[in-house]
């Protein structure tokens, strides 16, 4: 069997789908061959799984050039669907550019119905684009249950056949450097971007009494240095200098889980919610949204709150800051449940989708 999957998910710098293609691909059973059609990328992953794969303008992002980038890996996948010799073609994202090349059966997955959920802030053209693929798909991945239901009630001519849940697994960061430090003393640990769904300016309402309250804590944020209008609300708040914002690499990322009294999680959508997974396996308790996927991914190892309601938001902070007992309640918890999620357990999964699909041909 030969699998070939398309340029789309390494476009990506860094971010879970990415990372989760990479990971999926290094754990299928060697007798599966793969073929990766990509000419040129940035990813932070993907020379774990093709070494050679270089990016023309190095380390510089410049927008005209990247359109050009994209062009050709295109152009590179293209020609890869139509000449290559593959038994599954599987989509890494949802362009349908595929659609009038494709000569095999192919497998797509989907990663949120974000979408779908909150369409205005989305281009209409995107959500048409995933509508497209569904019916001609041969099986869909949902990353979560939770996804999956969410998927048969946004397109409900999708039968629950076609679907399989498959989660994702944990990725453990090698590390080369030396001790995981703690540089920053007490703080609470935000992980990712900060836009809308994310739920980002009430999480800092909720958050900020507590860090007036508390002179050594501090709020560390991951992904991007402050926006103009998040610097302006931390102003607002009065705790502009206690928040860190800046990007991290993974080994600073390993250690800011590795020290943080918690990591909260306030979106109000996700699809899977690869975060919970990084904190269980560098031993960080966990406070989650009590919506979408979480409680599916994390059952009784985090504890939950309405992210719709700033004062459930603090209340479950403050549980986790002022109870150690309980903060190593949840990490052992967490231990115990990241057992759940691996890559060789996915990989077997996806691997049996791809016999199944080449059995109903």
């Amino acid at each position: 069997m030969k699998v070939l999957y398309d340029h789309q998910a390494f476009m990506q710098i860094i971010g879970g789908v990415s990372r989760s293609y990479v990971e999926l691909i290094k754990h299928l059973n060697p007798e599966i061959e793969r073929e990766i059609s990509i000419k040129y990328s940035r990813n932070s992953y993907i020379h774990e799984i093709l070494p050679k794969v270089n990016y023309p303008f190095g380390r510089l992002y410049i927008p005209f050039k990247r359109r050009l980038i994209r062009k050709e890996n295109f152009k590179h996948s293209i020609k890869s669907l139509v000449h290559s010799n593959y038994d599954i073609f599987h989509s890494t994202f949802d362009d349908a550019y595929f659609l009038p090349y494709v000569k095999a059966p192919y497998v797509m997955t989907v990663h949120d119905l974000i979408p779908e959920q909150d369409p205005e802030k989305w281009s209409e053209d995107w959500i048409r684009s995933r509508k497209q693929l569904f019916e001609p798909a041969s099986h869909i991945i949902a990353v979560s249950q939770n996804t999956k239901n969410e998927l048969l009630h946004y397109y409900p001519e999708i039968t629950e056949t076609k679907v399989t849940v498959i989660h994702h697994g944990y990725s453990e960061t090698i590390m080369t450097h030396g001790e995981l430090e703690n540089k920053y003393g007490d703080y609470i640990l935000f992980v990712g971007i900060r836009e809308g769904y994310k739920n980002f300016d009430r999480f800092i309402e909720a958050v900020a009494p507590i860090l007036l309250a508390n002179k050594k804590l501090k709020l560390i944020c991951t992904a991007s240095k402050l926006t103009k209008s998040e610097h302006d609300l931390l102003i607002k708040l009065g705790i502009h200098k206690k928040v860190i914002a800046k990007k991290v690499d993974d080994y600073t990322l390993k250690a800011l889980y590795k020290h943080a009294i918690v990591f909260v999680f306030p979106s109000l959508i996700e699809g899977f919610g690869i975060p919970i997974l990084e904190a269980w396996g560098n031993g960080c308790p966990i406070a989650l949204s009590n919506t979408s996927c979480f409680p599916e991914i994390a059952g009784d190892a985090a504890i939950y709150f309405d992210p719709t309601d700033v004062n459930s938001i603090k209340n479950v902070i403050l549980q986790v800051i002022e109870n150690i007992d309980f903060r190593k309640e949840l990490i052992n918890k967490g231990n115990e449940r990241l057992k759940l999620f691996t890559w060789e357990i996915a990989a077997k999964k996806i691997e049996q989708v791809y016999r199944n699909v080449l059995e109903s041909k």
